[in-house]
C-alpha cells in the first residue's frame, strides 16, 4: 500500500486551505502531520478520505488516482478515517457502532475482529451494550478508532486522537496507536501534541498556513530548533526531548 498526494489545492470559498500540499505514506509506514490550529491538517485528511474534493492535485493510491472519489469508494480501497470529534452514532450501542465499521465486508471474520478490538481496548468489553453517547470522551475515542479498524484498513487516517482527553487516556490511546502500527497498519497521524505524534511515528511533515514547510525523520524533526520552539513549546536551547 502506498499513497502519494501531489500538489493538492483545496479552498473553502475564497479561502485557500491547502496550497500545493504533497505527501507520501509508504506501505506499513507511520507518518505524523503536525502544525498549529488552522494549518490545514484536518483538511488534508478530509481530502485524502474523500470528504473534500481538491480543486487541483492528484492522490495516487497504489497507482490509481482517487482524488475526489466518493468516501465509500476510498473506504473500500482500504483507507479508514477517524475524524476529529469521533462522530459516533450516540443512540446506538458500542457493539452497533463497531459493526458499522465492517458494513461492506462479506467475510466471516467480523466477530473475530470485534474480539480483537476488545483486546485492544478492554474497557469497551464491558460497554458493548451501552449507548455510545453515554461514554466518556476517551471511551468514545476508543470506539471511533476500533470502528475504523473493523474495516481492516491498510491505511488509518487519525485526526487529533488525543483532543480533550485526560493525560492517562492520552497514554492509553497512543499505546494503542503504536500497537496498531506494529501490527502492520500504515498510519497518517494528525496531532497537535507534536511530541506524542513524533514519538510514535517514523517520519513527519510540518504544516503552516496550508503548506508543507518541513519534512523528515521524526527524531530529526523532534530536535529541529524551529519545530521545537513553535510546536513543542521548547526554547532552542532547551534539552532535547526523548523520542
Amino acid at each position: 500500500m502506498t499513497l502519494d498526494a501531489t500538489d493538492l489545492e483545496v479552498s473553502y470559498g475564497a479561502v485557500s486551505a491547502l496550497k500545493g500540499v504533497s505527501l507520501r505514506i509508504g506501505d506499513g509506514e507511520a507518518v505524523a502531520l503536525i502544525g498549529s490550529n488552522g494549518a490545514g491538517k484536518s483538511t488534508a485528511l478530509k481530502t485524502l478520505s474523500g470528504m473534500l474534493a481538491p480543486r487541483a492535485g492528484v492522490v495516487l493510491h497504489d497507482g490509481t488516482d482517487i482524488a475526489g472519489a466518493a468516501t465509500h469508494v476510498i473506504a473500500r480501497r482500504g483507507i479508514a478515517h477517524v475524524p476529529e470529534g469521533r462522530r459516533l452514532f450516540p443512540r446506538m450501542s458500542v457493539r452497533e457502532n463497531l459493526r458499522l465499521g465492517a458494513f461492506h465486508r462479506k467475510d466471516r471474520q467480523v466477530n473475530d475482529d470485534l474480539d480483537a478490538q476488545l483486546d485492544l481496548f478492554p474497557r469497551l468489553r464491558e460497554r458493548l451494550d451501552q449507548e455510545a453517547g453515554t461514554l466518556s470522551g476517551g471511551e468514545q475515542q476508543m470506539v471511533a478508532i476500533s470502528r475504523a479498524l473493523m474495516s481492516r484498513p491498510s491505511l488509518l487516517l487519525l485526526d487529533e486522537p488525543s483532543l480533550g482527553l485526560s493525560p492517562l487516556m492520552v497514554q492509553t490511546v497512543f499505546e494503542a496507536v503504536a500497537a496498531i502500527h506494529a501490527a502492520g497498519t500504515a498510519l497518517l497521524l494528525v496531532e497537535q501534541n507534536a511530541g506524542q505524534a513524533l514519538a510514535v511515528t517514523t517520519r513527519g511533515y510540518v504544516m503552516r498556513s496550508g503548506e508543507i514547510v518541513k519534512e523528515g525523520d521524526s527524531q530529526a524533526l523532534a530536535t529541529d530548533p524551529m519545530v521545537r520552539e513553535i510546536y513543542l513549546g521548547a526554547s532552542p536551547s532547551a534539552p532535547e526531548p526523548a523520542v
